[in-house]
């Protein structure tokens, strides 16, 4: 399935806001990628 460049952006905007949120919350040393690709719906 091809995405297209707006589909790209958002779901990039989703994962930096996901990682912004739990780095928040957990701080860096306690967020995984697997914890923000999940956050983020993708993972």
């Amino acid at each position: 399935m091809k995405t297209t460049r707006q589909q790209q952006d958002a779901t990039r905007r989703q994962i930096v806001a996901s990682a912004v949120d739990l780095m928040t919350r957990q701080g860096f040393d306690g967020t995984t990628m697997k914890d923000i690709a999940r956050a983020a719906g993708i993972g």
